[in-house]
């Protein structure tokens, strides 16, 4: 298969192929166009707007929004017998949905103080970087900058495309510092070892998601991470060979109600890869609870995150 490399990211004619694809469904969906608060369906607006009003009623509204800013930072080790002893001890800033409203600077402005002077070999972002499915995206540049500008990282930061992500994003988010890496690659080298941090389009709502194409031009000896914003291709993904995976999008659940926990994690997979670490074959991965909310603005017994992950060298995963 033939790659060609287009400012340091690695393409396929496939991943081109996919990328018009996506180019199309904005097109058709008119997701440059409205504002936040517009749906895709009346449908879903509707119940949306009741099942607030439902909680409204029941007067848990305040608490549910208080919860959105309850924010933790989780720490995390993975282990690898394939890790290249470079890369024992590598520090990942897993940061993910952060669904910026234009009207919420208070939630941007405590993003940034959760993060301030966090210190990470590199930073990985799963996508999601608005709250809503149209309208403008230009704000969202100075949002994510504040958040890079605030970090220390040594190798850059890298991020992928969620379902709310649109094409006229990248620019800008190019602009903040993010490489942004859809359906293709960049190879890092960290201390004479190779790492591979490949990226996929969103797998669940434009379906534009390609893992070989992730894959595509990776040196055997590299330790493979794939950032995919939904954990659908997970299974795809470990039969490739991947070694680690990041994921987002199912916000933990969001709302978790006592004893059953969440009653969707709007994911089409298996549960067990829906939220924090889990193992697919050989490859291991994290699926993060995110920091924002998105549809539903608010959040119960699920606090939003961000997470430093270490990679460390072992016998056993």
């Amino acid at each position: 298969m033939p790659v060609t490399e287009t400012a340091g990211v690695l393409r396929t004619p496939s991943a081109s192929v996919l990328w018009e694809k996506r180019l199309q469904m904005e097109q058709d969906w008119r997701l440059h166009e409205g504002t936040e608060d517009d749906f895709r369906s009346w449908r879903k607006k509707a119940a949306i707007k009741c099942a607030i009003l439902l909680v409204r009623c029941a007067g848990l509204y305040g608490r549910g929004r208080r919860n959105t800013r309850d924010f933790v930072f989780e720490r995390h080790t993975f282990t690898f017998p394939v890790l290249p002893p470079a890369l024992d001890g590598f520090q990942i800033l897993h940061l993910s949905d952060f669904h910026y409203s234009r009207f919420d600077t208070a939630f941007a402005d405590a993003v940034v103080e959760l993060v301030r002077g966090v210190q990470a070999d590199i930073c990985l972002i799963t996508g999601d970087y608005r709250y809503g499915y149209f309208g403008a995206v230009e704000y969202i540049e100075p949002l994510v900058q504040r958040v890079l500008q605030t970090i220390h990282v040594k190798h850059g930061a890298y991020g992928v495309f969620g379902n709310h992500d649109i094409s006229g994003m990248i620019p800008g988010l190019e602009r903040a510092g993010l490489t942004v890496l859809i359906n293709g690659g960049r190879l890092i080298d960290v201390g004479g070892a190779s790492l591979w941090v490949g990226g996929v389009d969103d797998a669940h709502w434009f379906r534009c998601a390609s893992v070989p194409d992730a894959l595509a031009g990776a040196p055997k000896d590299a330790f493979k991470i794939l950032l995919a914003h939904t954990p659908e291709n997970v299974a795809e993904a470990a039969a490739l060979g991947f070694d680690f995976c990041l994921c987002g999008h199912t916000h933990g659940g969001q709302i978790l109600f006592p004893v059953v926990g969440a009653l969707m994690m709007n994911a089409r997979c298996a549960r067990e890869h829906t939220v924090g670490k889990w193992c697919c074959g050989d490859m291991q991965g994290y699926t993060t609870r995110g920091l924002g909310t998105t549809d539903i603005p608010l959040r119960f017994n699920c606090r939003p995150e961000a997470t430093l992950i270490a990679l460390k060298r072992g016998a056993e995963a």
